[in-house]
């Protein structure tokens, strides 16, 4: 693999995640500027590193061990997109979204604001997990 399929193989997943992403966060109800950049800032800190992460466990251990670890780095970057969403004020507020104004309740969690900072990264990353599948 050359360094510039690599590059373009980089651009071509995180254009993906971030179109996915930016898409399914504004039907989910997130419309507020600063809750678009939360989400495009969190994928561009989160997708480079899982995609060299992927590339280099399929090039170095195998498609076989790629194809399991790939299921527990995203995971992670589940973990990780919902830790700042979470802590950045004033980003993502639970009472101004879409759960909150069409009466559906989040399961009881002693952090309401991380329950939701998870399902928000949840529903984005499986959503784009499952475009790039079609890539």
């Amino acid at each position: 693999m050359s360094i510039q399929s690599l590059f373009l193989s980089f651009l071509l997943s995180l254009v993906v995640t971030e179109c996915v992403e930016l898409f399914v966060a504004w039907i989910i109800g997130l419309r507020r500027k600063s809750g678009f950049f939360l989400v495009f800032i969190a994928s561009v800190i989160t997708n480079p590193a899982l995609v060299l992460l992927y590339t280099v466990f399929l090039l170095y251990i195998g498609p076989s061990f790629a194809s399991i670890a790939i299921y527990f780095m995203e995971i992670i970057v589940v973990l990780i997109e919902a830790l700042i969403y979470a802590n950045a004020p004033g980003m993502l507020e639970p009472e101004k979204d879409f759960f909150y104004g069409r009466g559906l309740d989040l399961p009881v969690a002693k952090n309401v604001r991380m329950g939701y900072a998870l399902l928000v990264s949840l529903i984005l990353n499986v959503s784009s997990y499952l475009v790039g599948l079609l890539f």
